[in-house]
């Protein structure tokens, strides 16, 4: 299975698994945000794809650079698999290629938010290392 950046043509399918994630994804939006992802060096949005050419995961990244110490935080912003292609180790294979990108480009630390109501994704964090720790706090 190969990952590979995303790019803008693969708006309509980045709006599809965007949904599937249970947020409303309207295509002129979602767009700004696309090319926000593509263009930044700070940002990284990674696909798979069928070899019939259809999008099955995505995940994006975001570099954080900290104030108290040299070096970022790599923040995940967004991760889903097809409902259909889910446990074939296209997760597994999209959050390793994201690890390697905030490593290369100095993150010491990961992190991602998930929300109480993603058990499912919780026991995959907890597979991979990830550990829960800390509060959120939103206003």
């Amino acid at each position: 299975m190969q990952v590979r950046m995303a790019s803008k043509n693969d708006l309509v399918q980045v709006c599809e698994l965007i949904r599937e994630l249970g947020y409303e994804a309207v295509e002129s939006d979602l767009a700004m945000q696309l090319d926000t992802y593509v263009d930044m060096q700070t940002s990284a949005l990674m696909v798979t794809e069928t070899p019939a050419g259809d999008l099955s995961g995505l995940i994006s990244g975001h570099l954080i650079p900290l104030m108290h110490q040299p070096g970022n935080v790599g923040r995940i912003t967004a991760f889903v698999v097809r409902e259909d292609h889910r446990s074939t180790g296209i997760g597994t294979v999209l959050l390793e290629a994201l690890e390697l990108w905030f490593r290369d480009r100095g993150c010491f630390r990961f992190e991602v938010t998930s929300g109480d109501h993603r058990a499912r994704a919780h026991k995959f964090y907890d597979s991979k290392g990830y550990i829960s720790g800390g509060y959120r706090y939103i206003k």
